[in-house]
């Protein structure tokens, strides 16, 4: 299996109506020696909380940013992730607006994205 698998869904209406979800990038490989990698974000849309869980090789601190569609930071922060599975809880956001949201993770040299709704 390649490292990199993406998919869509094709959503069909009962009237014939289709619309195709956004591209997801799914990992598959392995992550690098120093490197992690967001497993999942949930829940999508979010209301009042948001839970990133992140997967990483080494014990590492990493800065956030939650990001609108405009591009301005909503929210900043840093974490420290684990050696394997590591969980990062956004909290509060029940003021935020319904839209679009970027998840920015970096560890000054790898960064990582996500998005959310």
């Amino acid at each position: 299996m390649p490292e990199n698998s993406y998919y869509r869904l094709k959503q069909t209406d009962f009237d014939g109506v289709f619309s195709y979800s956004n591209i997801i990038r799914v990992y598959n490989g392995n992550i690098t020696s120093d490197g992690f990698e967001i497993q999942s974000i949930t829940p999508t849309p979010f209301a009042s909380f948001l839970n990133i869980e992140v997967i990483s090789n080494t014990e590492k601190e990493v800065d956030y940013a939650l990001i609108d569609s405009r591009g301005k930071d909503i929210l900043r922060g840093t974490a420290l992730l684990n050696k394997g599975i590591s969980s990062i809880e956004l909290k509060n956001l029940e003021k935020l607006s319904s839209g679009i949201y970027i998840l920015h993770l970096s560890d000054g040299e790898k960064k990582n994205y996500g998005e959310s709704d």
